[in-house]
């Protein structure tokens, strides 16, 4: 969880700040993310199956992820329209592991609940979609369509 101010500050920077999220707004990105959770929700392609633990973290234009595997740590911030704090557990779909690991990846989130919360993370390298988060959680929440990207690092 962000724990200070300083932390929000530090992940607005990592999204490039007040120029960064000027040109979220002039992309079509959010667009784009409602068409990637569309077309995963139609998508059964995945081989592999692994349980995840997690929280998303949502004030109003700024969002950040992090997700568990027990193995492996995810840890991203987005730009997108979202307010809330949930705690979830779920289970990432994909067809290979080191696929999702070889790269930063973009993620688009969508959710909502009050209490319980459902949430669908898709997550892309380089526009192809390596891997679909399904999870419920406790919380408050709505996520329309956040999208940043989200570093992977092994847990020691």
């Amino acid at each position: 969880m962000l724990y200070s101010n300083l932390e929000f500050l530090r992940g607005i920077e990592r999204l490039g700040g007040s120029v960064g999220y000027q040109e979220h707004l002039e992309s079509l990105h959010t667009i784009s993310n409602f068409t990637h959770i569309a077309a995963a929700l139609t998508s059964d392609s995945y081989a592999n199956i692994v349980w995840v633990t997690g929280e998303v973290l949502s004030f109003f234009i700024y969002s950040t992820l992090k997700i568990n595997t027990g193995e492996y740590t995810g840890k991203g911030d987005a730009w997108g329209l979202a307010a809330g704090a949930v705690k979830f557990v779920g289970f990432i779909k994909y067809n290979s592991w080191e696929e999702v690991i070889s790269a930063e990846n973009e993620f688009s989130i969508v959710g909502a609940g009050v209490s319980a919360n459902g949430l669908l993370v898709t997550f892309s390298i380089n526009g192809h979609q390596v891997a679909l988060l399904t999870a419920t959680g406790l919380g408050v929440s709505v996520l329309l369509g956040a999208g940043g990207d989200l570093t992977w690092t092994q847990d020691t």
